[in-house]
């Protein structure tokens, strides 16, 4: 299953001095992305959260292939590698305004009780989702 964000564009406090975005933003633009993806699964992840289910990031990745600069617009494809028991494992593809490949990952997610921080199964109603959609 994919999902495609829509466009952004690249404003100048996400850029260096070298007028590129600064490497830390990619990791926001995946969690942005991640939310982007739950919402349109209607299952935002406050509400996850209002049932007492945290997803913190275990494991992430990234690899970097072409610059984005200031003012260039950009969209992501998110996709889950497999169906998620006790994690949730997502590749991302960040693209620019010309569908040139700027930047690759992974990450793994866990879903904890937020209470006892004990890990859980994924909740039923993302997992029900993620079949449905396959």
């Amino acid at each position: 299953m994919k999902f495609l964000t829509k466009k952004k564009t690249i404003r100048y406090a996400e850029t260096d001095q070298m007028g590129v975005v600064h490497h830390s933003n990619y990791v926001l633009y995946f969690e942005e992305a991640r939310i982007d993806w739950l919402d349109n699964l209607n299952t935002p992840y406050v509400e996850m959260e209002e049932k007492g289910i945290i997803s913190p990031v275990i494991e992430l990745r990234l690899k970097y292939h072409n610059p984005l600069y200031f003012g260039d617009s950009y969209y992501i494809e998110i996709q889950v590698v497999k169906p998620p028991k006790a994690s949730l494992e997502l590749t991302y593809k960040v693209f620019n305004q010309n569908d040139q490949l700027a930047c690759s990952g992974y990450s793994k997610l866990a879903f904890l009780l937020a209470e006892t921080k004990k890990l859980i199964p994924v909740p039923s109603y993302l997992a029900s989702k993620l079949e449905i959609e396959k």
